[in-house]
């Protein structure tokens, strides 16, 4: 009966893939609250994963800081994302300064 469970289980989703999903969804959202929902689930992503946070949604937090500046509450909450991206804690994955450095460089290449 369990492994009849189990194989039906969903696969389970790796830390990228989400953080693309919710900055997927923060792109196309109409309604406040959900671009809201997902800049908090990115910021949950942001201490550990800064790397990964940065390369699949900073330009839709950026855009969010533009477009949702009337909430404050939005505006708090993508702040405090692009904090803790930019501070990372050491035990975080990937070295965020090492995407940013490669980024420039692929901008200068252009």
């Amino acid at each position: 009966m369990f492994r009849i469970l189990e194989s039906q289980a969903p696969a389970k989703q790796t830390a990228t893939d989400t953080i693309n999903t919710l900055s997927s969804r923060l792109q196309s959202a109409t309604l406040l609250e959900d671009r809201r929902a997902a800049i908090q689930g990115l910021r949950s992503f942001a201490k550990t994963f800064p790397a990964s946070v940065a390369s699949g949604a900073l330009r839709p937090l950026i855009s969010s800081l533009r477009n949702d500046r009337e909430d404050v509450d939005t505006l708090k909450v993508v702040l405090e994302t692009l904090l803790m991206l930019f501070t990372p804690d050491e035990n975080s994955v990937g070295g965020l300064l090492s995407w940013v450095g490669l980024q420039h460089m692929l901008m200068c290449a252009v």
